[in-house]
């Protein structure tokens, strides 16, 4: 009977992992949770004409048949900082297990945004008058959300963390003097860490405990994997200055490996083997990253001004479902997700009143990959951005120059309407959201 007992137990928080591993799959800022913080220089226009731009190093990430522009070797460093806010307003969030006693709390989680930091390194290099090759080093993906412990919200998210760090080796290839076609190899690292609750005496009334008590399991899961990817673009240069760019960037399949610790409570009501740590419990789940697609066109007006556009699309809907595992006692776990395609829409202008300065403004539009307040979850309260950027480049010397831009992003309020997976709790209201971004780079050509 005590062999039962624990058994249900460790399945039940091994429920409660398998529902937190979805958002390690989900971790495939623009929409979702993809860094669009790639180059300062392009920031400055909301990334308007990013694959068709090519006016520095960071053309690799956007489109690497840009590098063919590039006259000389150049090294471009670059730091954003990310400023995110998600502060949660309850609207009816209640226990679902629970007639009465114990409810979810008041606690509304505080404000969940991570301040953090996103650098990127760009190398490119002609050979020769046909040929230029580069290097970039990268974050593509992105997430960092954290809530308050015992927050309302607590058995569908407290702490989520996902870093991806992308090596990009290109070649440029310049056909005539209209084309260049380009391509490159992505070698991306991912490292997740993830936490939430579980209340098991709401899922399974344990013997002699009663039903408005809590007890809640701590969990914790963490593992990291290695991935290979591909891209490829193209860049048209017409006579009258008119640049047009595409680019594609293949998605990324993981096999990741990991670890699952859960903290189970002690008591009266559990004992033995069951309390205490489950420690260091192999896990693992295939997931995958989006594919992304752009088509870009950079127009000048004169000598000054330049027009860019830009369309964007990420193939969010890869994510459908996701299954994790666990070796030994822990059983498999599933979770089905809805997410969709989303498009990014982007125009900016450059204006040049000299040799030296460069001025940059933007605005652009970034959809939501999720479909309803039903799919929101708390680790990723997103959705539709407004972008309002500006930049301005100066050129110090021949050699010399550097970039600074600043983005605010509107997020309309993302309502959320969620059943935790395991149908203890509804999480019902609104975030207040917006997201600051101020970025500079250094830009330094080998003469």
């Amino acid at each position: 009977m005590k062999r039962d007992k624990t058994n249900k137990t460790r399945d039940l928080c091994a429920a409660g992992i398998c529902v937190t591993g979805m958002l390690w799959a989900g971790s495939c800022p623009a929409s979702g949770f993809s860094l669009i913080e790639q180059s300062v220089s392009a920031m400055g226009g909301a990334y308007a004409g990013g694959a068709a731009l090519a006016e520095d190093a960071t053309t690799l990430f956007f489109n690497p048949a840009g590098m063919a522009r590039l006259g000389s070797p150049e090294a471009v460093v670059g730091l954003h900082i990310v400023d995110p806010s998600a502060v949660f307003h309850d609207q009816g969030s209640r226990d679902l297990v629970r007639l009465f006693g114990t409810g979810l709390g008041h606690d509304e989680g505080g404000d969940a945004g991570v301040l953090s930091a996103v650098p990127n390194l760009y190398y490119a290099r002609p050979v020769g008058d046909r040929v230029a090759l580069g290097i970039g080093i990268n974050s593509p993906f992105g997430l960092s959300t954290d809530y308050r412990n015992g927050w309302m919200g607590r058995y569908d998210a407290d702490h989520s963390k996902l870093t991806t760090v992308n090596l990009n080796p290109s070649i440029a290839l310049r056909l005539t003097d209209h084309l260049s076609l380009g391509a490159g190899l992505d070698y991306q690292y991912l490292e997740a860490h993830l936490s939430n609750r579980v209340d098991i005496a709401g899922i399974l009334p344990i013997l002699g405990r009663p039903l408005a008590a809590r007890l809640d399991t701590n969990l914790h899961l963490k593992g990291d994997d290695t991935a290979w990817g591909y891209n490829v673009g193209a860049l048209w240069e017409l006579d009258d200055g008119t640049r047009i760019g595409a680019h594609y960037r293949s998605g990324l399949d993981y096999q990741v490996e990991g670890r699952a610790d859960v903290t189970v409570p002690g008591g009266p009501w559990i004992s033995g083997p069951s309390k205490g740590l489950v420690h260091n419990v192999p896990a693992h789940s295939d997931t995958s990253m989006p594919a992304m697609a752009s088509l870009s066109v950079v127009h000048p007006l004169n000598d000054r001004w330049t027009l860019m556009a830009d369309l964007t699309w990420t193939d969010w809907s890869c994510l459908q479902a996701l299954v994790f595992h666990f070796d030994g006692i822990l059983p498999t776990g599933s979770e089905v997700v809805h997410w969709k395609d989303a498009w990014r829409y982007s125009l900016g202008t450059e204006y040049r009143p000299s040799g030296r300065w460069v001025w940059r403004a933007g605005v652009a539009l970034d959809q939501t990959p999720i479909p309803n307040p039903q799919e929101r979850t708390p680790r990723i309260p997103d959705n539709n951005r407004f972008w309002l950027a500006l930049g301005f480049g100066y050129q110090y010397s021949e050699r010399l120059g550097f970039d600074v831009g600043y983005a605010h992003l509107f997020v309309p309020d993302p309502k959320i309407d969620r059943v935790d997976p395991l149908g203890v709790s509804l999480l019902r209201g609104r975030y207040d959201a917006r997201v600051d971004i101020l970025s500079a780079q250094l830009r330094w050509r080998f003469l």
